[in-house]
């Protein structure tokens, strides 16, 4: 029987170990980034002209997450509609221009940057897909 001594029997623990800590670490990261791209969801939302043709700004729900896309400069950004400071519900007003947070006095900027009040980070932006010709508004989320 081959007798290993106490050094070789800690190199081998510790190099088990870090192979396992890695491998382990691999297999997180990969699931993580597949699991983030299987909930990207494309939403048909309808055409432009219909639903802005009063108005800068439409709410729009998907499921309990409200969503708020604006014209700017010609072309059209949604953002999540919940402060980054606490959470709370975020409503367009078309007369600033800005977004507002009701609960702490959080303002949110037309591109969705904190401009006043507690929040420090921007309002969660989304992809937005204008198809001119079939005047569809598709967001993916």
């Amino acid at each position: 029987m081959n007798k290993i001594d106490r050094r070789s029997f800690i190199e081998h623990v510790f190099g088990w170990t870090g192979i396992l800590a890695l491998t382990t670490g691999a297999l997180k990261y990969i699931s993580s980034s597949k699991s983030k791209q299987s909930t990207l969801s494309k939403v048909v939302i309808g055409g432009k002209q219909e639903l802005f043709a009063n108005t800068d700004a439409i709410e729009y729900m998907i499921g309990n997450d409200k969503t708020i896309i604006i014209q700017y400069d010609d072309e059209l950004k949604a953002f999540d509609a919940a402060c980054t400071h606490a959470g709370c519900p975020v409503n367009w007003d078309s007369r600033s221009r800005n977004f507002i947070c009701k609960c702490h006095g959080g303002v949110f900027n037309e591109t969705g940057d904190p401009i006043s009040g507690p929040p420090r980070t921007s309002l969660k932006q989304y992809k937005v897909l204008l198809r001119e010709n079939a005047d569809e508004i598709i967001l993916y989320k």
